[in-house]
């Protein structure tokens, strides 16, 4: 054992002096530090609230959490109680909040869990029936389709088991392939402006079901996306001009790792994320639409850093 461990430090010393290993160690404990950010942020009631100490818990939020906890080998204890306030969260037909995100995350969370079969499958079948005419759903089962909520819908679907031969999820990948943009970026709302934010979840999305790389839908996409990252730090922007934030950031290394390309800027994004994560762990982000755009500490950047880099293999 002792010698195991000598010949591993000499090598990552060795590494070192090339600078990779330097990086791996910073995104370690990166990710160990927001992982225990989390746990310390979670309710009496065991779920996770949008900023920490203010507000009530909320199922969304929560479902981010337990599944970053689970892959980033967090307190079993607090897993359990996540599960146990998501379990509460849902309603008689079947849906969390009447959202599709919401409910789309609730069945992603239990499926990393483990629990819940039946919730799930009551949730899958409310999603299902909450799609729009036009393939893709929105925040609400009236509303207009939205990129985002479309790609959240179809991640849960997948969970779910559904192939890209299903008639729902042929659907809306039909949908998705009507919105994009001829700059290659998904707009939110079909005719909108090309953001990072609904392009990440796309691609994201599309790699569950086999439409990768060297298709044209995934190549233009991926070359918008590259638009909107920063050389000078590796972060990404939601729009080209923007500031760089780390919740985009994560969304797009998501959708990076999923499509398996751009190794380099995976990495260089990673270590971006390191370098602005705050002494106790956590995030600051003007992405959620609560904060109407002013910067703040929150849970829920925080979480998706946590996929972020366990997607990008730390």
């Amino acid at each position: 054992m002792r010698e195991t461990r000598f010949w591993a430090v000499a090598v990552c010393v060795a590494i070192t002096l090339s600078g990779i290993c330097a990086w791996a160690i910073e995104e370690e404990r990166a990710l160990e530090k927001a992982a225990q950010y989390l746990s310390q942020s979670q309710t009496s009631a065991g779920g996770w609230p949008l900023v920490a100490g203010e507000g009530d818990a909320e199922a969304e939020t929560t479902a981010w959490a337990v599944r970053a906890l689970i892959i980033a080998n967090g307190d079993p204890q607090s897993i359990e109680n996540g599960v146990s306030f998501l379990l509460k969260s849902q309603n008689g037909a079947g849906s969390v909040n009447d959202n599709i995100a919401h409910t789309a995350f609730f069945v992603i969370a239990l499926d990393a869990a483990g629990k819940g079969t039946d919730e799930r499958t009551k949730a899958i079948d409310w999603l299902i029936k909450s799609q729009n005419e036009d393939g893709g759903w929105g925040r609400h089962p009236t509303s207009p389709s939205l990129s985002i909520y479309t790609a959240v819908a179809l991640k849960a679907l997948a969970q779910a088991g559904k192939k890209s031969e299903d008639p729902v999820v042929r659907k809306a990948l039909e949908y998705l392939e009507a919105i994009q943009n001829p700059d290659g970026g998904w707009p939110m709302p079909k005719g909108g402006n090309s953001l990072a934010l609904g392009t990440a979840w796309v691609l994201n999305a599309l790699a569950d079901f086999n439409v990768t790389r060297g298709t044209p839908l995934v190549d233009k996409g991926l070359d918008f996306l590259m638009q909107c990252r920063k050389v000078r730090n590796g972060g990404f922007s939601i729009v080209p001009p923007a500031a760089e934030d780390p919740e985009i950031t994560a969304y797009a290394m998501l959708a990076m790792a999923a499509q398996k390309v751009q190794r380099d800027a995976l990495k260089d994004a990673a270590y971006y994320l390191a370098a602005v994560q705050l002494p106790d762990g956590a995030f600051v982000s003007d992405t959620p639409m609560e904060f109407q755009k002013q910067r703040k500490k929150n849970v829920q950047t925080t979480c998706f850093v946590v996929w972020a880099l366990k997607a990008a293999g730390f």
